[in-house]
């Protein structure tokens, strides 16, 4: 295990040349907040020593290069709406918060792609793209209020990862401060990428680890005009996970597929004050598909409900 240095008045006075001290703080009220994301349990958080804003890549690579010169740990954080403690200052240290970086750059229509900060929230960026007509594919379930950032450090799925994939398919190219403070860009905006070593997807999924991620270049795809939901209630739980593999066997390319067992449907149902279908007994799958003409939905729709019946 590393041994750091604690965060010294003088690491506190580099920190405000770099970013100014409005954007560098020690007071405990602020130190408490930081202690934890959204991990509940009090074994697991740590308060840090210090907690910064920076406001450019340039200002995160200063920030590295001060923790380096004086051995201090910096812990990177996003919206901190993780329960996998990954935003804990566990060696306490610097907590590094990425939301002053929160712009969305560009949205170019003819490409097909945006440039956001790390910063950006992912709803903002979701809606932004659909205004113009398109989709951005990644969506975890807490879009609403998590940072784009922390969604490729982290990798992370959602709803529709069933049909698009997890959050680094949606990414072409990221701009990154590696643990020395230099800024680094991988990547490219192409479809066809052959050549080199594929840092970009190296470096999405690491946490952290491997370098702060402050911008990136995001896929954007058509957006599907026409949509279904459809609920298919099992009472065999094997029947019910068995439908999944069909859907996908006949072709239907499902956005999203969700399950709910027997627990989950029996506290949504108590929790909304709702009797829902077999409550006691039930399996729920739901099942979302997109498409770009009316006709195929019908179509699908149909094809659904029979899949849907035939496996029970």
């Amino acid at each position: 295990m590393s041994k750091y240095e604690p965060v010294s008045a003088e690491v506190v006075a580099a920190l405000q040349t770099a970013l100014g001290a409005e954007y560098v703080r020690t007071d405990a009220e602020t130190l408490e907040k930081y202690k934890t994301d959204e991990e509940t349990d009090p074994r697991y958080h740590h308060l840090p020593e210090v907690v910064i804003w920076p406001g450019s890549t340039e200002e995160v690579a200063a920030v590295m290069k001060i923790a380096n010169q004086y051995n201090v740990p910096v812990t990177p954080r996003s919206a901190g709406t993780s329960v996998s403690c990954g935003a804990i200052p566990v060696y306490g240290g610097i907590v590094l918060l990425l939301e002053r970086m929160d712009k969305i750059e560009e949205l170019n229509t003819e490409g097909m792609y945006m440039v956001v900060e790390a910063g950006a929230r992912t709803v903002e960026i979701q809606e932004k793209a659909n205004a113009a007509g398109f989709l951005y594919a990644g969506d975890p379930c807490s879009a609403d209020s998590c940072l784009i950032g922390g969604n490729i450090a982290t990798n992370a799925g959602g709803n529709k990862a069933v049909r698009y994939g997890t959050t680094r398919d949606q990414v072409y190219a990221i701009e990154a401060v590696t643990p020395t403070g230099d800024i680094v860009n991988v990547g490219a905006r192409l479809k066809k990428k052959s050549t080199g070593y594929c840092l970009e997807q190296l470096i999405m999924g690491s946490e952290g680890t491997l370098g702060i991620i402050t911008k990136a270049t995001l896929k954007l795809l058509p957006l599907c005009p026409y949509k279904l939901d459809l609920l298919a209630i099992f009472t065999d739980l094997d029947k019910a996970v068995g439908l999944v593999p069909n859907l996908i066997k006949a072709g239907l390319n499902p956005t999203s597929v969700e399950f709910m067992d027997n627990a989950f449907v029996r506290s949504s149902s108590d929790y909304c004050e709702l009797k829902l279908p077999h409550y006691e007994d039930g399996f729920y799958v739901i099942v979302t598909v997109e498409t770009f003409n009316e006709d195929e939905l019908e179509s699908k729709m149909e094809q659904l409900d029979e899949i849907c019946s035939a496996s029970g």
